[in-house]
């Protein structure tokens, strides 16, 4: 049986998701919501009317996997299943994403929602 598990990622998770569980690159993706800056990580909430650039990748144990990430991610964030586009397709996609969990008002947004570009200035 062939699992289904997606997750979109679209920070530091990025480059190494697939060396801390098991997982395979399915394509680029977009999600609806803005992107601030929280120090070495990006923080995102849902918002209708910008952009988020990031991964979609297949999980094989989502179990051994979001033990793993809600651990990392801890009270910071949470998860949740939203509407992910990928690049590729013109079709929406349920993904796990971790979404910030504070509040952003002190927080600098990165306008463009491509955190390896602003994390790389």
């Amino acid at each position: 049986m062939k699992n289904n598990t997606k997750i979109f990622v679209y920070g530091t998770l990025r480059d190494c998701l697939h060396k801390l569980v098991d997982a395979d690159f399915v394509s680029l993706g977009k999600f609806h919501g803005k992107m601030y800056h929280a120090g070495r990580y990006p923080a995102v909430i849902p918002d209708g009317k910008s952009t988020i650039i990031g991964s979609i990748y297949s999980l094989k144990n989502p179990d051994e996997a979001f033990n793993y990430l809600d651990a990392r991610e801890g009270f910071l964030y949470y998860r949740q299943q939203r509407d992910i586009w990928p690049m590729d397709k013109h079709t929406v996609i349920k993904c796990w994403i971790y979404l910030w969990n504070g509040k952003t008002n002190r927080l600098t947004q990165i306008n463009n929602g491509y955190w390896e570009q602003y994390s790389d200035e």
